[in-house]
């Protein structure tokens, strides 16, 4: 039986094509004799489709699952777009033709994927992890599910401590980004921050500022800064709950999805986004100093003996980095309201509490803004304005 082909949405899974992708994984299962679709994550800002694929089979089997995900990548052209430019469907396939079977983390079942480089169409069909639990990352988690959480990235980042050069991450989208990739990103930043100070404005403090447009002219520099601090490890670079399913029976066990944007990297980027977007202040405050204490012991462990102020001073960079990553979330939304739109305010808040508390304006003395880029700004921000104002017009 032939492999099956690279489809472009939900309406294509049918028995035939799930049979094949079953029989291409080399899974061996009964014959699928009913699939139906239900979309998974809808209105959660997801870029791709993801579908619950409910199954009945010829025959009885207890190692036939009854349900599997599929990812597929998403339809609209702005998706595919970015999509393709940031290497998304690239870096996933390969992750999980590279280094899937090795990592130490738990990651679902893989059945079968497929990618092909020239159109960038991917498809994954993979465990349902319906016997897991999520938790809201509106809520945010507790004090334990963030250490269990944390724990769980720290061992991955441990395992793989100075072995970035091993054949395993030759593939070209883990290769280090060009300078001229750098300043794409610093342009887009700048792009948005207009935006983001008068949609966000109530959160955005005279000192915050500051803070976010110096960042945004320093940023080549912070990329240069960062990738010094620390010895580079693998990392996820999307580690937030909505990735994560913990197990109810063991909740110091988890799984994580979603390898999307994982590269080599700073191990202290992962736990940057996680403590700053994914618990509120009062929690972060209260394991932070621990979790790095903790990492530090674990990297130690694996051969890379480093002061606890050194891991702390990375750390805090990382959430100064995090802008980035929040003034582009910010700036690209486009929904009005919803779930996704929540999530952000959140995020947001959350994300410039730890800016305040951990006094991540003092780290920028540490970088060159360049008065290329102080000159730039009113341009960027004069564009953005215009194409606002077009935008409205239609």
């Amino acid at each position: 039986m032939s492999k099956p082909p690279l489809i472009d949405s939900g309406a294509d899974i049918t028995t035939d094509w799930i049979n094949r992708a079953f029989a291409a994984g080399g899974a061996g299962f009964p014959a699928v004799t009913q699939v139906s679709t239900v979309p998974v994550g809808v209105g959660r800002g997801l870029v791709g489709e993801i579908l619950r694929c409910c199954l009945a089979y010829a025959d009885e089997d207890p190692d036939a699952p009854t349900s599997v995900i599929v990812k597929l990548p998403g339809r609209d052209r702005r998706s595919r777009t970015m999509s393709r430019r940031l290497g998304l469907h690239e870096r996933e396939y390969a992750f999980y033709s590279r280094l899937r079977d090795d990592v130490l983390v738990r990651t679902p079942c893989l059945y079968y994927i497929d990618y092909d480089a020239e159109t960038d169409d991917c498809v994954i069909v993979q465990e349902d992890l319906t016997g897991m639990a999520q938790v809201d990352q509106l809520v945010g988690a507790t004090a334990e599910q963030a250490r269990v959480a944390l724990h769980s990235i720290t061992m991955l980042h441990a395992q793989f401590l100075g072995q970035t050069r091993d054949e395993r991450f030759a593939a070209r989208v883990w290769m280090k980004r060009s300078r001229w990739e750098l300043f794409l990103l610093q342009a887009l930043y700048l792009w948005f921050l207009p935006s983001v100070r008068r949609d966000f404005g109530e959160y955005l403090s005279p000192p915050l500022n500051r803070v976010m447009l110096e960042f945004g002219c320093s940023m080549i520099s912070f990329w240069r800064r960062a990738a010094r601090l620390v010895p580079l490890t693998f990392t996820h670079g999307d580690y937030r709950l909505d990735n994560l399913f913990f197990d109810p029976d063991n909740p110091s066990e988890l799984a994580v999805i979603d390898w999307q944007v994982c590269s080599i990297g700073s191990g202290m980027r992962d736990l940057a986004l996680f403590l700053a977007t994914n618990v509120e202040p009062d929690v972060r405050r209260t394991v932070e100093r621990d979790v790095i204490e903790e990492y530090g012991e674990a990297m130690a462990r694996a051969g890379t003996d480093i002061a606890f102020e050194v891991w702390w001073h990375a750390y805090r960079m990382h959430i100064l980095g995090h802008l980035q990553y929040t003034v582009m979330v910010c700036g690209g939304l486009e929904a009005e309201a919803g779930p996704a739109l929540e999530l952000v305010h959140t995020g947001l808040r959350r994300t410039l509490a730890a800016v305040e508390d951990l006094n991540v304006d003092e780290l920028l003395h540490e970088l060159e803004s360049g008065l290329a880029t102080r000159l730039l700004w009113p341009g960027f921000h004069g564009a953005a304005r215009v194409l606002s104002m077009m935008r409205r017009s239609g």
